[in-house]
């Protein structure tokens, strides 16, 4: 009689320590958070991102984010495609309309760069230089960030005024390097942005050979901002918080430009003058998507041969 009773006694306590065990194991499993890696270039439309960290508004939201520099945004797209990045701050549009021809189901639109006509980007060349406007560099070489999106703008601004271009050699440079190349003639010019185009503008030895490339079309979308999609359905509330987050930091950049501007001087690692000329680009907020304008530059990038087919941007843009 005594070892039934402790028999069900026994087993009472085996079931009582799995239940425990259990809850505790999903209590921890509650606590741990998310690490959510956000891509970035070193460019200054990252602001946002960088006032997000640095203000702690990640943090206050509960949110682990690790920032990690991308060499360009066309690899911080393929990177969000294969889930090693769950956001992509200020990729191309033109990229990511051509990585959404391909893998449709991907990634979502959260944020797109609004148009302001703003100078950001120019084309320099050295004084001393033979190239004094775009109609010279005919066998000549022109510096380019790494990606398409550039090289496809400056192509499609040479070929208007009719340069031939099998006979212009465009050279893939990171940011830090591109000045350096400039002044020791390995290119004959440079289509920079910012800080870049900031810098060059403060050099007297320099010229300005060409305003914007990217803003000359008054309905450019140069920029978007990206979120993948299965970070999004297999974590929506961290998601729904990055994206507020990112939402927050954008309004502060744009009511505290002044303060916001600090902040580039310690990620970009140029001095005050440069970060408080420098142009910023504003994007929209999440709920403030502009889908008419998205599919209008879409239809001018088919129209000039860039994007061989427009995917459904009614299907890609995030709904909050």
């Amino acid at each position: 009689m005594s070892l039934k009773i402790n028999f069900k006694i026994l087993g009472f306590i085996l079931i009582l320590v799995i239940l425990i065990s259990s809850g505790l194991f999903y209590w921890n499993q509650k606590q741990v958070k998310n690490t959510i890696k956000i891509g970035y270039q070193a460019i200054n439309k990252t602001l946002p991102v960088w006032v997000a960290q640095e203000k702690g508004f990640f943090k206050d939201a509960g949110l682990d984010v690790e920032l990690q520099l991308m060499s360009s945004g066309n690899l911080g797209i393929e990177a969000v495609v294969k889930g090693d990045l769950q956001v992509q701050y200020s990729p191309g549009y033109l990229p990511v309309l051509q990585a959404l021809s391909v893998s449709p189901d991907k990634f979502k639109i959260f944020s797109n760069e609004i148009n302001q006509n703003q100078d950001w980007d120019g084309v320099y060349s050295l004084k001393e230089n033979s190239v004094k406007n775009l109609s010279d560099l005919t066998n000549k070489k022109i510096g380019v960030i790494p990606g398409s999106a550039s090289t496809s703008y400056i192509k499609h601004k040479l070929q208007q005024i009719g340069l031939d271009q099998n006979k212009v050699e465009y050279i893939q440079l990171s940011p830090q390097d591109q000045i350096t190349a400039l002044k020791s003639k390995q290119i004959d010019s440079l289509f920079a942005t910012e800080p870049n185009k900031t810098i060059l503008e403060l050099d007297p030895s320099v010229q300005k050979i060409s305003k914007s490339i990217f803003y000359e079309n008054p309905d450019a979308v140069i920029a978007v901002n990206i979120i993948n999609q299965d970070f999004l359905s297999n974590h929506p509330e961290d998601a729904k918080k990055i994206i507020k987050v990112l939402d927050q930091a954008q309004e502060y950049v744009k009511n505290n430009e002044t303060e916001s501007r600090k902040t580039i001087s310690k990620y970009m690692k140029v001095n005050d003058e440069v970060a408080n000329k420098m142009v910023l680009v504003n994007f929209t907020k999440s709920n403030q998507i502009d889908e008419q304008n998205l599919k209008k530059y879409s239809l001018f990038l088919k129209e000039i041969g860039e994007l061989k087919q427009i995917p459904e941007l009614g299907n890609v843009v995030y709904k909050s």
